[in-house]
């Protein structure tokens, strides 16, 4: 999954050490973030970080455009509530998230149970299920980021022993999901 990270200057540390914390399954995905809080993660986790401009350079609107072009799969921004400089790019990427349907947190705890989901996901063998509620193989092998007959973009596949399922067919998630 391609993860982004973003936080407000009094959250910065705490996204350092949600990272230090939790470097085991972030290394095992794509890490992007805004400048100066990606520097940081680098710096101490020693995870490679794409980097994107600071958010005063436009940076948010960046990871803004890569999440319309479905190129981001989770974002994490860490929000200090008592700050208002930010409140037109948090609101931005907000809305994005809700219109794209791209998981998002904006404190630790949401932050956590969203790790724990993909460390969890990857334990039994799901890997994205299409967001109009059928598998799509074609999704499912990785060769497509949206499905085929929907157009909209995977939430997760299922990986294993997929019967009956081949590229460009579509199958119901309900017999997935309840035998996990």
């Amino acid at each position: 999954m391609n993860i982004a990270l973003m936080s407000h200057d009094r959250k910065k540390e705490l996204m350092v050490q949600f990272c230090i914390a939790y470097c085991g399954i972030l290394s095992k995905h794509t890490i992007c973030a805004t400048n100066t809080t990606g520097k940081l993660v680098a710096e101490a986790t020693g995870l490679p970080v794409s980097l994107f401009l600071s958010h005063a350079h436009g940076g948010s609107q960046q990871i803004g455009a890569r999440i319309a072009y479905n190129e981001i799969d989770m974002v994490l921004f860490f929000s200090d509530p008592q700050s208002n400089d930010l409140d037109a790019d948090l609101n931005y990427i907000t809305r994005l998230c809700d219109q794209y349907n791209i998981p998002f947190a904006t404190n630790v705890a949401t932050a956590e149970m969203l790790i724990h989901g993909l460390d969890d996901a990857a334990a039994v063998g799901i890997r994205a299920v299409s967001s109009c509620g059928v598998l799509c193989a074609a999704v499912r092998a990785g060769r497509h980021r949206t499905c085929a007959r929907s157009g909209r973009r995977p939430l997760f596949t299922l990986y294993g022993t997929d019967a009956g399922l081949q590229p460009g067919r579509h199958a119901s998630v309900e017999p997935y999901l309840s035998a996990i």
